[in-house]
């Protein structure tokens, strides 16, 4: 009965604000609908700086992906400074961490170098990968208009949701009706703001059977208490120890980050902190030789 719903109200949104036949939208939303996602093998992804991150598409219970296939304006195409809002809306707000990543699939050199131009001007803090032989299309065959390339996926990568809430107000209210708790006013959780005593730790060289450990200081330097949403890693030889108590106007929270090798490897990992800051989601970084 939910996903007769959702269908129904996808195909009025996309039939009235694009003057699309409402038929045809009513059965490419239900041929998406709980469609599993591939991803490719091997992807690489990036930082808005151009840099190769060491990053995993992770398990979580939801994830939005954004495929693009062109780029005519980078600005407004991409939108980026309107989805880093709707994402800090998501991770203050939401009882869920949402990974968000983008997929750039063209091979234009013009078109990499203004990609990489514009992510670095806008310091877009996300991980997104340059999928330049269009593999995640030839997997999943996106349709041909742009507003469906944005899609909300459950944990086992099936479509949630298809449509872009950045572009789409009433999409929009989709999302927010899944992710935002019912029990609490909405925005009722005010953003704070935080310092870091560090935000990247070298552990050098050591015997990779042997874990190591760093910790990690955030001080509450806002009005508001700060909430721990939730703290995410990069792969599972990561892990993390933290209070889950709300942090007080001027107080501390440690954040105990451990690193144990499987096996030998040079390691670059990245630990997301999904909290009620300005700056949400607060990137750590620890990086090393396990020998």
């Amino acid at each position: 009965m939910r996903i007769l719903v959702i269908i129904l109200f996808l195909s009025m949104c996309f039939s009235c604000s694009y003057n699309k036949n409402r038929n045809d939208t009513s059965t490419l939303v239900k041929q998406w609908i709980g469609k599993k996602v591939i991803f490719p093998d091997n992807l690489i992804f990036y930082r808005f700086d151009g840099k190769q991150v060491d990053y995993e598409i992770p398990l979580s219970k939801y994830k939005i992906i954004r495929y693009v296939d062109s780029l005519e304006c980078a600005s407004c195409e991409l939108r980026l400074t309107e989805w880093k809002n709707f994402m800090d809306e998501l991770h203050a707000y939401s009882n869920d961490v949402i990974p968000v990543l983008f997929f750039f699939s063209f091979n234009s050199k013009e078109g990499l170098n203004e990609l990489r131009s514009y992510m670095n001007v806008e310091e877009f803090p996300f991980p997104f990968s340059i999928d330049s032989l269009n593999c995640m299309d030839q997997l999943n065959k996106f349709p041909n208009q742009k507003y469906f390339h944005t899609i909300l996926l459950n944990e086992k990568n099936e479509t949630v949701l298809i449509g872009d809430p950045v572009l789409n107000f009433k999409v929009r209210k989709l999302y927010e009706g899944i992710f935002f708790d019912k029990n609490k006013k909405q925005h009722s959780l005010k953003l704070t703001d935080v310092i870091i005593n560090k935000k990247e730790e070298d552990m050098k060289n050591f015997d990779w059977q042997e874990a190591q450990t760093t910790i990690f200081s955030l001080r509450n330097t806002g009005k508001y208490p700060l909430v721990i949403q939730d703290i995410t890693t990069s792969c599972g030889c990561t892990s993390v120890e933290y209070s889950k108590e709300p942090v007080a106007s001027g107080k501390s929270l440690d954040i105990k980050v451990t690193y144990k090798a499987d096996y030998p490897e040079h390691f670059n990992k990245t630990v997301s902190v999904y909290c009620n800051a300005t700056a949400s989601p607060v990137q750590l970084k620890i990086r090393g030789e396990a020998r």
